[in-house]
């Protein structure tokens, strides 16, 4: 299989190093050639492809594509771009060749209205459809993949260069290639055997997401009916609370009334007689100064059962936890019409802030110091906030150091906090910490080399990275622990 003409590369843009790599080392070993080599049109990850030249679908003679993690989980495979390239391989007008860059569901069936289609029917490198990040040497995987490439790409007159000398070599061969492919059944049973336990690990994994996304459903269910309860409660209180308030008007507005006199019952004014003509007897001045003593204390009682009733109202009306201020002034000194004064009423004490805050129940959603609470202990006392904002992309070493950026306390989340943000304030619920659809870094290894990544759009957590490499960047959203 020659081809002489045009080749399109199509690639993620996360693996744009490696790619440009690969491809430079061909172009290198194919100046003689009048091949065309297309790889300015990388995919992003989250966004539509769209290329730069659209009628390079139908003229490019070869599709070289870079299958990765990042490439099978793009919105490229959903394309009609995609679906295009397959079409025009069916009818035999170009040709397709898979690379494998790591370990992604490459083999997956591709459904159409005319076919079914799978990458296993074509020639896949690298040799026994190893990946590349599962060689020992990227060096030796590439220049594999380079050499098998320029045999399909180069002149005829340099395959036929290399023909003789393979006939030459035949006959020294044959016995180590009987072996080569003892080999080669060996480590594909064993390969087999491992991409079924990976395929069984998934199924797991699935099941236990599901198992997950069905709890945070039914506790944010819960959670809905328990505000709503509330909110009608504090519906009536406030009512009942109302409703004591006019009360409590309507008894003040009614005493006041019984300490004052229409204008028609006020007596007339009239002269006081001489002291000298009216004789004052000593029963009249005693039953003078006792009614003078009960209208003392009578204006005195009402004016206590005011000022308390006012308070009492007051208190209620503000805050049904917490009593309302009333000023030492105001408290401690109420005179009556007369002037004197009555006795003290100790004034309510203000509730501390800490105690307020205690009052305040919080639940999972609520906005609390500056971030989105995804998980609370049953006290209601302490639990862990999600930043309002992403931050990134940026390495995974940066990511590490996020403390640095946004002041100590806040971290980068493990995978299986990844997990919970996502099942209670993310897109496996209401998305109210507003994440996005792409891939997030974890503080969780995969091993020496790479760290967990999750994909917020649909909960995959396959995903791990290098985490060495600064040019390896994904998204951040940051977390920090809280106490009450």
């Amino acid at each position: 299989m020659n081809v002489n003409g045009t080749i399109y590369a199509i690639y993620s843009l996360e693996d744009k190093d490696l790619v440009l790599n690969l491809l430079n080392r061909l172009k290198s070993s194919d100046k003689d050639s009048n091949n065309t080599i297309w790889d300015d049109d990388p995919i992003k990850s989250g966004q539509a492809w769209s290329p730069k030249d659209a009628t390079r679908l139908q003229k490019a003679d070869a599709f070289f594509l870079f299958a990765s993690n990042s490439f099978m989980y793009s919105e490229f495979i959903q394309q009609n771009e995609f679906k295009m390239i397959i079409d025009r391989y069916k009818d035999e007008n170009t040709t397709v060749i898979p690379i494998l860059i790591d370990n992604c569901p490459w083999d997956t069936e591709f459904s159409s209205d005319d076919y079914n289609f799978s990458f296993k029917e074509l020639q896949v490198l690298p040799k026994n459809r190893k990946p590349i990040s599962r060689w020992d040497s990227r060096d030796d995987a590439l220049n594999h993949i380079a050499k098998k490439l320029k045999k399909i790409i180069a002149p005829e007159i340099e395959n036929a260069r290399e023909q003789d000398l393979d006939k030459k070599q035949d006959s020294d061969s044959i016995e180590l290639k009987k072996e080569e492919q003892i080999a080669l059944d060996f480590t594909e049973e064993k390969e087999d055997k491992t991409q079924q336990v990976v395929d069984s690990e998934s199924e797991k994994r699935l099941a236990e997401e599901i198992r997950l996304r069905k709890e945070a459903e039914a506790k944010r269910s819960a959670l809905e009916e328990k505000k709503q309860i509330e909110r009608v409660k504090a519906e009536q209180k406030a009512k009942e609370l109302a409703q004591i308030k006019a009360n409590e008007e309507q008894k003040l507005h009614e005493a006041a009334k019984i300490n004052q006199k229409p204008e028609h019952e006020v007596e007339p004014i009239t002269t006081p007689p001489d002291p000298k003509e009216v004789p004052i007897s000593d029963d009249y001045e005693e039953e003078e100064n006792v009614y003078r003593n009960n209208n003392r204390l009578k204006n005195r009682a009402l004016i206590g059962i005011a000022a308390a009733l006012a308070a009492l109202a007051i208190w209620f009306f503000l805050d049904d936890k917490a009593p309302s201020k009333i000023s030492a002034t105001e408290a401690t000194k109420i005179e009556n019409v007369s002037g004197e004064e009555v006795e003290k009423i100790d004034a309510p004490k203000e509730v501390p802030q800490q105690q307020k805050e205690i009052l305040q129940e919080l639940v999972v959603g609520d906005s609390y110091k500056g971030g989105i609470i995804f998980k609370i202990d049953a006290s209601g006392k302490s639990g862990t906030l999600a930043s309002y904002d992403d931050v990134g992309p940026m390495s995974w070493s940066a990511a590490m150091k996020i403390h640095e950026e946004l002041g100590e306390g806040w971290r980068l989340p493990s995978l299986d906090e990844l997990r919970l943000m996502r099942q209670t304030i993310g897109q496996g619920a209401t998305n109210d910490g507003e994440f996005s659809d792409g891939l997030y870094w974890s503080a969780t290894d995969y091993d020496e080399y790479q760290a967990r990544v999750m994909r917020f759009r649909d909960g995959n957590t396959s995903y791990h990275y290098n985490k060495v490499a600064e040019n390896r960047k994904f998204r951040v959203r940051p977390i920090r622990d809280f106490t009450r």
